[in-house]
């Protein structure tokens, strides 16, 4: 059976891509995009004000215009029991691994891997131990608008230690530090 990665890019310009990508300044999202098969959405929707992103994705999940789902707000799509692709596919006997999709409805299932989006507040993360860094990434996504005190040391470090035994190198932490601005102090 031949395995397939979905990836999806929300708001993002493909004329802008091309262009830094022939300028050369994403190589390796070029390389990426040159090993891909390229797919990009249209609106179903004419009404600005149904095109928000969690609305739009739900239609690409679900295979519905919004006329049919009637998905607006973000945690609407857990409630609204239509089948997604993820549902499809395990019904095949097939196991899914959806990170993090955009008002996606969770699943639990041997096998199969499901990390809620940042924002989501009603679904739970399987297996169990993804909670920790769905807690962590989703507090500090919505830190700007969240009323919720500071995760404790406590929770950090069970973060930290997920990561260090879930595949999180030194070179990759370099690399992440390397990309960091130095920031020249005012004098």
């Amino acid at each position: 059976m031949k395995k397939v990665i979905l990836i999806e890019f929300n708001e993002l310009c493909p004329a802008l891509l091309d262009k830094w990508m022939a300028e050369g300044h994403l190589p390796n999202f070029k390389r990426l995009y040159d090993r891909s098969e390229i797919f990009i959405s249209e609106a179903d929707e004419s009404d600005p004000g149904n095109l928000e992103p969690w609305i739009q994705w739900y239609s690409v999940h679900t295979g519905l215009p919004y006329s049919k789902h009637g998905v607006f707000y973000l945690t609407d799509g857990p409630k609204a029991g239509h089948p997604d692709i993820w549902s499809m596919l395990q019904a095949h006997g097939l196991r899914v691994w959806n990170c993090s999709s955009m008002n996606a409805a969770g699943f639990a299932r041997e096998g199969s891997a499901f990390l809620p989006d940042p924002w989501c507040t009603t679904e739970q993360a399987s297996p169990d131990d993804l909670g920790i860094f769905h807690r962590f990434v989703s507090h500090h996504v919505q830190e700007y608008s969240n009323n919720e005190a500071a995760l404790s040391t406590s929770d950090t470090l069970k973060f930290l230690y997920f990561m260090a035994t879930h595949g999180l190198r030194g070179k990759t932490i370099s690399a992440i530090v390397n990309q960091i601005p130095v920031r020249t102090p005012l004098v």
